[in-house]
């Protein structure tokens, strides 16, 4: 399989038509695609994987690597938001961590399925966990317009009336002759 092209705007969240199809291979889910895209029509200024976090975990010291960070939101801090399909017992532990650790962080969750429970055996879902733990959340792989209103609008952003690129359509099948 061949090494997909890398963009060299990967860590800006700005991007041309042209690096958008190449620029999609580096999310490690369809969830972290679509928030990208949505972050991008809105015109947000963003990173992917661009910060580290360090935190202690007990006897051990640890990086987190956020998702999303707006690069500012209107009060001049950072905006984090975390994709998420599944929420394992570890990350759970994680973030309650980094919590304890940076109460300063605003960090927010983007479920797949809020309304999923944390095991098998619990009757605790995604969703309930983090309204007792006090992080705000969202669910279906949306993230809420309220979140995006609250980022800095890059210079360069699209206007709400023009829209980016959408996703390249399924290539033809075989049987769908392209002529060639």
């Amino acid at each position: 399989m061949p090494t997909p092209r890398v963009s060299t705007v990967r860590a800006t969240g700005r991007l041309t038509t042209r690096t958008w199809i190449t620029d999609l291979n580096r999310y490690r889910s369809g969830l972290e695609r679509d928030m990208a895209r949505q972050l991008r029509l809105s015109g947000c200024e963003f990173g992917f994987e661009v910060d580290k976090i360090d935190y202690v975990k007990p006897a051990k010291k640890a990086k987190y690597n956020p998702d999303f960070h707006t690069l500012k939101k209107r009060d001049g801090t950072k905006l984090y938001i975390e994709g998420k399909g599944r929420f394992l017992t570890e990350d759970r532990q994680k973030h309650l961590l980094i919590r304890q650790q940076h109460p300063e962080l605003d960090i927010r969750f983007v479920f797949q399925n809020a309304r999923a429970k944390i095991s098998k055996t619990s009757t605790t879902t995604y969703a309930k966990w983090c309204e007792d733990k006090g992080f705000l959340y969202a669910d279906k792989g949306i993230i809420p317009k309220e979140w995006l209103a609250e980022c800095i609008p890059t210079k360069s952003s699209a206007s709400p009336s023009k829209s980016l690129p959408t996703r390249p359509s399924r290539p033809p099948s075989r049987k769908q002759s392209s002529g060639y």
